[in-house]
């Protein structure tokens, strides 16, 4: 855990100099220095998040070590240029912690690239992405999390209407991530869509989602999944077998109605209106996270989006858009208990076999261990099972 607790606290400190205070000096030295660290941190994990325990037991078992091969049966693969990424650290360096640096430094540099792009007060905007969304595409969604900053950097370039370049970053993403191909299809008509049309069909989408029964969900998505690859009609299956995640308890509704919903709210009507191409995607997001408690794997698409809700909320905190005192000062306290919420979410079990007695592990991400230490063979157990 110590790892976490200096990126998270030099982040809140220099977002406090830097940002708050407006310092300038050594600004782009520190800059570089916390995103080193968090590639470190990184890269040089040992079996933290069950997603990477997974791609390295791939990275081990893969029948094709050999680069000339991959080459030659690349089309087999659902994501080929992950796997060529895979292949190439396997056949030249035979090390998983290659791929781990590899995607820690894509993933971290282009993150960087977009902030600093979006908003001048980069750390808080950086601090906030750490909290939200840094631990799991840092350990879990890997090949999403590749797409997902391609994707980012593509909306730059897809704002200055380089509709070409926009393609080509579609094409990467989607080869290391199939999903990706959805967001960059879905982007470009969303942009160009009337910004009333897409707020009244996010107000429907929203009512509608609550009251329809997910059985029905369920149903259409089982239909739907028969007339596609075994592999999608699979993972599929795996999604609608969840039950549906609606919260019930009190707290849940107070974090469902302040922090997913009025909060976004008052970042669309205080936002910077020069930033309306920005402001139809957070629309956009809050759909497709209003959809996610009946159709679990459009939390993907939440993925994607998340970073355009952290700038823009961060600008309207910064540049005081809220021109009500009282309004202004709820609306940090919202932000603070979303920190909070990120925080603790956290925490939440990885599996239901870690509520035994004999296995102290809270989370996949804890504790934090890295390529330099013994295993620890309990939790290897946990991660292999």
């Amino acid at each position: 855990m110590f790892p976490y607790l200096i990126i998270g606290l030099t982040l809140l400190f220099l977002s406090y100099k830097y940002d708050y205070k407006g310092a300038v000096r050594n600004r782009d030295l520190w800059q570089g220095l916390i995103v080193s660290f968090m590639i470190a941190v990184v890269g040089l994990r040992y079996h933290i998040g069950s997603d990477t325990v997974v791609y390295e037991w791939n990275f081990n078992t893969s029948y094709t070590p050999d680069f000339d091969v991959f080459i030659q049966d690349w089309q087999e693969y659902n994501q080929p240029l992950w796997m060529f990424v895979m292949s190439f650290c396997k056949t030249y360096l035979n090390s998983f912690v290659a791929v781990q640096f590899f995607h820690a430094i894509v993933y971290n540099v282009l993150l960087m690239r977009f902030i600093k792009k979006m908003t001048q007060w980069q750390f808080t905007a950086l601090f906030l992405a750490f909290s939200q969304i840094w631990f799991a595409n840092s350990f879990e969604v890997l090949r999403e999390s590749i797409s997902a900053v391609l994707y980012m950097n593509a909306l730059l370039i897809l704002r200055e209407k380089k509709y070409l370049k926009y393609i080509l970053l579609g094409v990467l993403a989607t080869g290391f991530h199939s999903f990706a191909f959805i967001i960059f299809l879905l982007t470009p008509i969303v942009v160009n869509v009337g910004y009333k049309f897409l707020f009244v069909s996010f107000v429907i989408i929203y009512i509608v989602v609550r009251i329809i029964d997910v059985s029905i969900v369920n149903n259409a998505l089982t239909a739907i999944s028969l007339l596609m690859s075994d592999s999608v009609s699979d993972k599929m299956s795996l999604y609608i077998g969840q039950e549906d995640t609606t919260v019930i308890s009190f707290l849940g509704l107070l974090r469902s109605f302040f922090l997913s919903l009025l909060l976004p709210l008052i970042v669309l009507k205080y936002s910077d209106p020069e930033k309306t191409f920005y402001k139809k995607l957070l629309i956009l997001w809050m759909i497709f996270s209003s959809m996610t408690v009946k159709i679990p794997i459009l939390y993907r698409m939440e993925n994607y989006l998340t970073i355009i809700y952290i700038v823009l909320l961060v600008n309207m905190i910064y540049e005081r858009r809220i021109p009500n005192k009282t309004l202004r000062i709820f609306s940090i306290w919202l932000l603070v208990g979303t920190v909070i919420m990120s925080f603790r979410d956290l925490y939440r079990p990885n599996n239901i076999i870690e509520y035994r007695s004999n296995i102290h592990y809270d989370c996949r991400y804890f504790p934090y261990k890295t390529i330099f230490q013994d295993p620890d063979p309990i939790r290897e157990g946990l991660d292999y099972y």
